[in-house]
């Protein structure tokens, strides 16, 4: 069964103290420290991060509002789609709080500059019609534990038939486009500044090669 194909089910976490809900239920830490950054006004933070990054107040405004405020689609499991807000991760939670409390050393900032650049191009990928991720049947595969199966794994796409939104926008891990190249296709050859300034040249480049792979963007 696809889930993309239904309405999704609730969102699978308590409801937390503002009566939002995530995809699925997070640590107690990172669930608090997501919880205080959807609460926070963005005039109290982002005019900081953006002072000590380099990196716009716009796209630090619309990454906000994508990755904390806003509620998405996610294929949780197979056949099982969830509307809510991204599951909290210990991780962003950490470099958030950093990002916005004193200057980011040299790993942090290209961490920061790498999650702001894939979550920007990511929510203008899915504005533009992409899931998050597709649910193909062919997505799954057995999971094995001790020679018995024991659920599913969604498995990183071959091609990028098979890829949505999460996969398809800028690498959080490597940087740029690192792994179209294993999707089929051609990365494009703008390279992404440091303070981000040319995302927005980037992202149309990217979008380029997606609608000339016969990928439908709005």
């Amino acid at each position: 069964m696809n889930s993309l194909d239904h309405p999704p089910l609730e969102a699978a976490s308590t409801v937390r103290p503002d009566g939002a809900r995530y995809i699925d239920e997070p640590s107690e830490y990172s669930g608090r420290i997501f919880d205080e950054i959807r609460a926070t006004p963005d005039s109290a933070d982002l005019p900081y991060i953006s002072e000590r990054t380099g990196i716009s107040e716009g796209v630090l405004q619309r990454v906000k509002t994508h990755m904390f405020r806003t509620e998405h689609v996610v294929v949780a499991e197979k056949g099982v789609a969830r509307e809510g807000l991204f599951t909290p991760r210990d991780d962003i939670a950490d470099l958030w709080q950093a990002a916005r409390s004193r200057e980011l050393d040299e790993t942090e900032a290209v961490k920061f500059q790498r999650l702001i650049a894939h979550e920007y191009v990511e929510s203008h990928l899915m504005e533009a019609g992409l899931p998050y991720l597709f649910d193909h049947p062919r997505s799954w595969t057995v999971d094995m534990v001790n020679g018995v199966a024991d659920g599913h794994y969604r498995a990183w796409p071959k091609t990028w038939r098979d890829a949505g939104a999460h996969e398809l926008t800028i690498s959080e891990r490597r940087g740029g486009f690192a792994q179209w190249e294993g999707l089929g296709l051609q990365a494009p050859k703008v390279e992404l500044t440091p303070d981000l300034s040319n995302i927005d040249e980037v992202m149309e480049a990217a979008f380029q090669v997606l609608r000339s792979n016969g990928i439908e963007l709005k």
